[in-house]
């Protein structure tokens, strides 16, 4: 049995599976392989972009326990990182348009986030720029967007 130090050495443990078939059908010259992510608490490829995230901002010293993440979504990445927080201890808020439904609102604050919206008309820069607000206002979250944005866009190597 093979024991892990940490529920972050098996984020990313999914299997990655190797697509000759697909290869050969469309005459493509190289290896085609496919990560398959699955098997999250909310069974979305996102779990572990949040749980990674989270951890990432920790072990670089930029969230201390039971400190406030801040983030601007509000689709399946914000119910993942919703999840996350709730487990780790850390408080959400977060920043999205007014035009968020207001079900999808609802569900976000029953997983423990504080919502906190923009007028829609200044689009993802008013979204950021509330968050940003947020972080100075309250002066203990960490705006955690560029985490987001390193482990979702990883450069893909052969």
């Amino acid at each position: 049995m093979n024991i892990h130090k940490s529920y972050y050495e098996t984020l990313y443990s999914r299997p990655v599976v190797a697509l000759s078939g697909y290869c050969a059908k469309y005459d493509l010259p190289d290896s085609l392989y496919a990560y398959l992510a699955y098997g999250g608490t909310t069974g979305s490829a996102k779990d572990a972009l949040a749980e990674g995230m989270l951890a990432l901002a920790t072990e670089k010293g930029l969230l201390q326990p039971g400190q406030t993440v801040i983030e601007c979504s509000s689709g399946s990445f914000a119910v993942a990182l919703a999840v996350a927080c709730a487990h780790s201890r850390h408080p959400l808020m977060l920043c999205m348009p007014a035009t968020v439904p207001l079900e999808r609102q609802q569900m976000l604050t029953k997983f423990g986030a504080q919502i906190v919206l923009s007028n829609y008309v200044y689009g993802r820069r008013g979204v950021e720029q509330r968050a940003q607000e947020a972080v100075e206002k309250y002066g203990c979250g960490t705006a955690v967007t560029d985490y987001h944005t390193v482990l979702a866009d990883p450069e893909i190597t052969a």
